[in-house]
């Protein structure tokens, strides 16, 4: 399933009694046009849940906990079309990333300046320094 994947959801460790929201979820996504995009995903989201409501489904957690995630910026999801080589690529313009996140669409950080490692336990500052910049305003 592509959208597990994306949302880096393990099957295993959901409960048999949510298994069927995570084939209507995925079969929302993919109604939705497979959206990558995190304000995207997070409407999707928001329709498996109520779909899952109103059909008395039991919903998997881990979707609203990605929702609520998503929403705070805490976590996004991986972009498994980045290889490290381009991520590498990323710090070597540090003029081009810094212009990009002066403009907001660092394609790293979004922004942010901060990079949300996989699983979304950690992270650490951009190299297009947008943080660093938002320190010296405030």
């Amino acid at each position: 399933m592509d959208f597990l994947r994306l949302l880096e959801i393990d099957r295993k460790l959901v409960g048999p009694e949510a298994q069927q929201s995570l084939l209507l979820a995925n079969r929302v996504w993919e109604e939705g046009g497979s959206p990558r995009e995190p304000w995207a995903i997070v409407a999707v989201l928001e329709k498996i849940l109520e779909r899952c409501l109103v059909s008395g489904i039991w919903y998997a957690p881990v979707l609203l906990q990605r929702k609520k995630a998503l929403e705070r910026g805490t976590w996004r999801p991986s972009r498994s079309e980045r290889s490290a080589g381009s991520a590498a690529s990323h710090s070597t313009n540090a003029t081009d990333g810094a212009l990009q996140a002066a403009a907001g669409n660092c394609s790293a950080c979004g922004g942010t300046g901060i990079v949300i490692r996989t699983g979304g336990l950690s992270g650490s500052l951009c190299t297009c320094g947008a943080y660093l910049r938002s320190l010296k305003r405030e």
